[in-house]
């Protein structure tokens, strides 16, 4: 049976990808170092997901098979987005630009078929190479956006190397997480960046003195992206996709960068120029492109259904 497109879900979905946008805000306002930042961050997203595990996902503490594949997976996952999320920390802190970092992440949705069709040999649209060329122009436009010469930031590099991270990221849980609990799987990944970023701060950011002044002034980006774009947007993801079609749910995520761009005009007078807010344009309809590309090759393509998710196998 086809799933019906909710309003509540739309709603939801929605909210998500604005928490998601005004979190590059409050990630350009932080003055702690990206290892830092991201160790303290997802430690408390880690902790404001237990309830959640406990709540949901109480079978999957009895199941060792299945306890076992979330560890192993969750925390591979995890190693990518702790390079992913650390790569646009800092390019976040290079660029101070939350509009540009929004529209360079949400590259990954471009880059996530491409990848496929390269790794898994799946066939690659004419809309997927128009919706690549988008990017790219995009792309090249935002790095040169208010610039005199034809040289490009470091931030802006960082934060789209992230991006082809994310893309890895996604790959790995729409192939190894679909039939595992999503709650712990997600605490896994969160996990693996906590402990790798606390050690790899005490390393490279032994200069940064963490005392009690510097977690105050760090309290709203830390808390924010903690609890709001870490469980709250996340549990939000969650309860959206299943009021409302995949297709619909990615098209409504992917406006997370329109969002980010927004924040940084309100809140931080960011102005990325006519060239900038041209490439922010492309790269938006080069995602929209992407998905309704993939829609039409799903739509059109033999390949038989997946099967059901550990939530929808557990509910019975």
């Amino acid at each position: 049976m086809q799933k019906k497109d909710s309003a509540l879900g739309i709603v939801i979905l929605t909210g998500s990808a604005v928490i998601w946008g005004v979190a590059f805000v409050f990630q350009v306002g932080s003055d702690l170092g990206s290892f830092w930042f991201n160790a303290i961050r997802f430690l408390i997203s880690c902790i404001c997901l237990v309830p959640f595990i406990l709540f949901f996902d109480r079978k999957v503490l009895k199941d060792k098979v299945v306890f076992r594949k979330t560890l192993i997976w969750g925390g591979l996952t995890g190693i990518v987005l702790f390079i992913a999320s650390t790569l646009q920390m800092y390019g976040i802190l290079l660029s101070r630009n939350s509009g540009k970092a929004g529209f360079l992440t949400g590259l990954y949705m471009i880059l996530v078929p491409i990848f496929c069709a390269i790794i898994f040999k799946e066939k690659i649209t004419v809309l997927s190479i128009i919706a690549g060329t988008a990017g790219v122009a995009g792309l090249f436009l935002i790095c040169l956006s208010n610039r005199t010469d034809f040289s490009f930031e470091w931030g802006d590099v960082l934060v789209f190397l992230s991006a082809i991270f994310f893309a890895i990221q996604i790959i790995l849980i729409d192939r190894k997480a679909f039939n595992l609990p999503s709650f712990s799987f997600t605490f896994a990944q969160f996990a693996a960046v906590v402990i790798l970023s606390f050690p790899a701060a005490l390393i490279f950011e032994r200069n940064i003195e963490i005392s009690g002044q510097t977690l105050r002034d760090n309290l709203a980006p830390l808390l924010f992206c903690g609890i709001m774009s870490g469980s709250i947007a996340y549990t939000g993801q969650v309860m959206g996709q299943r009021l409302t079609s995949p297709d619909l749910a990615s098209i409504i995520m992917c406006t997370e960068s329109v969002w980010a761009t927004l924040g940084g005009l309100i809140f931080l007078h960011e102005n990325l120029g006519w060239m900038g807010y041209l490439g922010c344009a492309l790269i938006f309809g080069g995602i929209l492109i992407s998905k309704v590309g993939h829609r039409f090759h799903k739509n059109n393509s033999s390949e038989p259904p997946k099967e059901a998710t550990y939530e929808q196998q557990t509910e019975t």
